[in-house]
């Protein structure tokens, strides 16, 4: 059986399990649901280790880590939770996700496809600080340190993303959403998403590392709180 065909057979599994877990969702059973979601996501993003070089294989990964991570990002204003826990959990795995796909999208970055799913998923990386940003409670000072981390590296990963694939697809839609996006949050996007340096996509691949360990500081840090 080929990557594809292996592939393929997983997708359809890891799409059942998903559906599965948003049940739990449905009901609001919010434990259960993360209960769920977690091991799931990290089993997607291990499957682009696995297949490093398939592109079917981001593409699933993507689909199932992007879905839930949405959701644990709504959770977190749904709850008015000031930990910003689910919103920490969910940071921390898409950042994994694109520290293990920048490589691969980066080196064909000139084909559309890979190009739209790195800037896409960078660019809901992003909203998710900004949820944990306008949610999180301001007395707790080290979240809000791993918070500040994370933002530091975030701006030069996306504005080297939005520059790079321009170069190669000046209309790409992803790209447009993305700069509306930051259109919300400052005067000038276009300042806003020019780069002071360049980076190569190793470079970013360690930038999105420290925000993944950030992000899992800070869930272990509020589980002591909470406990």
């Amino acid at each position: 059986m080929s990557n594809y065909d292996t592939i393929k057979d997983l997708a359809v599994r890891f799409m059942q399990r998903n559906k599965m877990t948003s049940m739990y969702l449905a009901k609001e059973d919010y434990v259960a649901y993360a209960q769920n979601a977690i091991p799931l996501m990290k089993e997607a993003v291990d499957l682009t280790k696995e297949y490093p070089n398939d592109f079917a294989a981001y593409v699933v990964a993507i689909n199932i880590v992007s879905s839930n991570v949405r959701n644990l990002t709504d959770l977190t204003e749904k709850l008015g939770d000031g930990y910003c826990t689910h919103a920490f959990c969910a940071l921390g795995h898409e950042a994994k996700l694109l520290e293990n796909a920048v490589l691969f999208m980066g080196r064909n970055i000139n084909n559309d496809k890979c190009a739209t799913l790195l800037v896409q998923e960078s660019t809901q990386m992003f909203v998710v600080l900004y949820t944990i940003l306008v949610n999180l409670d301001k007395s707790l000072e080290k979240l809000q340190s791993y918070l500040d981390e994370c933002l530091d590296r975030a701006v030069p990963i996306c504005a080297n993303l939005y520059k790079t694939a321009l170069s190669f697809h000046p209309s790409l839609e992803a790209c447009v959403h993305m700069r509306d996006f930051f259109k919300k949050l400052c005067d000038d996007p276009d300042d806003f998403l020019t780069p002071e340096e360049s980076l190569r996509p190793a470079q970013i691949k360690d930038l999105y590392h420290d925000i993944a360990v950030y992000a899992d500081r800070a869930v272990d840090d509020i589980h002591m709180m909470i406990n």
